[in-house]
């Protein structure tokens, strides 16, 4: 038994005394901007462009669909009298078709420019996660918070807007949305030859 004591007592020893002017170690907290990042960096300006861009067209095509529409609904209106009430419907008919199937596309292609960008800005956000990682690792870093949810920065945080920022610039210099080719359908023939 004694000499049980006698071991333990000399691993405390051995150990020497606790210094209290040492604080513990405590980890590394970084913080990121990403809203930031996104908006100034030449990827984030590249998606914003193309957005307008493209986003622009479609609602151009629209705007142009929606006109035509409207000028051939409103000849159709004028022609009621000199068509025959069958001829009249059977026009009516196709032109409702037409609408009906613009419309349809219209929503397709909505969806379809809206998958689009969202799948290059995932590509964005998923090489801004890697290189928070990376830099994190690098840094000592146990966790990394957002800016935008971060209430308090005391000792121990350390912003890592800037090196992420620069090392996305050299990663990621742009993200390529790809080009949307518009399948908004003409107006069928005889919507065209019996509305002029």
């Amino acid at each position: 038994m004694r000499l049980r004591v006698a071991v333990i007592a000399g691993l405390f020893l051995c150990a020497g005394p606790a210094r209290a002017d040492t604080p513990p170690v405590q980890p590394l907290i970084g913080i990121v901007d990403i809203q930031r990042i996104v908006h100034e960096s030449s990827a984030g300006k590249s998606l914003d462009q193309q957005y307008d861009k493209q986003h622009q067209l479609f609602a151009d095509q629209v705007s142009s669909r929606e006109r035509d529409l409207n000028t051939r609904e409103e000849d159709l209106t004028r022609q009621r009298t000199v068509l025959t009430s069958d001829s009249f419907n059977a026009e009516r008919e196709t032109l409702e078709s037409y609408a009906a199937q613009v419309q349809k596309t219209i929503q397709q292609q909505s969806q379809s420019e809206q998958q689009a960008f969202n799948d290059a800005f995932a590509k964005l956000v998923k090489t801004i996660r890697e290189i928070v990682s990376d830099v994190a690792k690098e840094q000592g870093v146990a966790v990394v918070l957002p800016q935008e949810q971060t209430l308090y920065l005391g000792q121990g945080t350390v912003n890592l807007t800037e090196t992420v920022l620069a090392r996305l610039e050299a990663k990621l210099p742009s993200v390529t949305v790809p080009a949307l080719v518009s399948t908004i359908p003409p107006a069928p023939d005889a919507v065209r030859n019996h509305t002029k």
